[in-house]
């Protein structure tokens, strides 16, 4: 009797998680179309833009080539076909009528297991000098890479490889300064089968590191699925999408570098990577709206799958207000939407393995 009643609650709760499982892939979701002005895709970016940051004078550094384990056998397949590299794209604001351009790396970094994928930098003002930190996922571990870019030679010079058993499952980076940075771990498992049971079953194994240059510190962990990182003008507030429980996470930087989460703004997307616009200090967040159309383009990448771009409203605390989505599209002209930056009411959009739009924002 007793055994009876365990395994029918059992099998219940087995039900109620199956079916959350299945509404979470939206397939009860329709993504209608809507610009904030004329956009267009930019010339020459075919195979991602996954992540990029925009400096104040308007130069922004994208990354494109993505490729990480685990992937299904069809992303390696569709890598070897179509001769994918990873590489640091070079975009001018200034000029969005020239394409975007294949940055050069020094020599003596090995360019062929350069899978890049999030993107911070550093930009110091009075000395001209920009530092790159690049999250890296070379066969086997992750890394995270440090440039500084030559912008007489168009050239990023390798600096230096920060590789520890801390740096797992690295999915963005966030630098704090010439020697630390924060970085997400999106999950536990590397393994094919074992990463997709962690998804299924909403395991919050990831996490949020620190590094201050000589120690990797936890700064908050029992996350599900934690993406990309970003930060308010002044330094004090983190902010932490998250693919899977589809809401940004607000935190306060304490002290001692540790985040204490002060604000979740529910979103119903599935968040990628934040950027803060400089001029206002809110955020914009590319999403993908409708998951189950996310999953196949991430097995086959020529089927679509919508874009989003989210733009949230901050106050003088750094906390978001309101928000509004800036752009959609249900899978038509750009597929699977990662990122977007915007500089002087013009805005970039950024893709897992597909193109890169250029849009002028006339509804804010």
């Amino acid at each position: 009797m007793y055994l009876k009643i365990v395994l029918s609650s059992l099998f219940l709760l087995f039900l109620q998680h199956l079916a959350r499982v299945i509404y979470n892939m939206d397939y009860h979701k329709v993504v209608y179309n809507h610009l904030p002005g004329p956009c267009r895709i930019v010339p020459g970016v075919e195979y991602g833009s996954e992540d990029m940051q925009t400096l104040s004078n308007g130069l922004t550094f994208i990354t494109s080539g993505l490729l990480f384990t685990p992937s299904p056998n069809s992303i390696y397949k569709y890598h070897e076909e179509h001769n994918i590299k990873g590489k640091i794209l070079l975009f001018d604001f200034n000029h969005p009528e020239n394409d975007a351009f294949e940055l050069k790396i020094s020599k003596g970094f090995d360019q062929d297991t350069f899978y890049p994928h999030g993107i911070s930098i550093l930009e110091d003002k009075q000395s001209g000098r920009v530092t790159l930190f690049v999250v890296n996922h070379p066969p086997g571990f992750d890394t995270i890479e440090k440039f500084q870019f030559v912008p007489e030679e168009n050239l990023l010079q390798h600096i230096q490889t920060y590789t520890d058993p801390a740096i797992h499952f690295a999915n963005d980076v966030l630098a704090t300064g010439e020697n630390s940075f924060y970085f997400t771990n999106y999950a536990h498992f590397r393994g094919y089968w074992s990463h997709t049971m962690e998804i299924i079953l909403d395991l919050p194994f990831g996490n949020i590191m620190y590094f201050d240059g000589n120690d990797y510190k936890l700064a908050s962990d029992g996350l599900l699925l934690p993406n990309g990182l970003a930060m308010s003008r002044d330094g004090k507030t983190v902010y932490a999408a998250s693919s899977k429980t589809e809401d940004l996470k607000v935190f306060r930087r304490e002290s001692n570098n540790t985040l204490e989460l002060v604000q979740q703004v529910p979103l119903y997307s599935a968040l990628d990577n934040p950027t803060v616009e400089p001029e206002t200090g809110n955020i914009l967040i590319g999403a993908h709206p409708v998951l189950y159309q996310l999953a196949e383009h991430l097995h086959h990448p020529e089927a679509p799958a919508p874009s989003q771009v989210l733009y949230l409203y901050t106050n003088s605390t750094n906390h978001v207000t309101f928000v509004t989505e800036l752009y959609s599209d249900a899978g038509h002209t750009l597929y699977g939407s990662t990122v977007a930056s915007m500089y002087q009411k013009k805005m970039l959009i950024g893709t897992i393995l597909h193109k890169l739009m250029y849009c002028e924002v006339r509804t804010l």
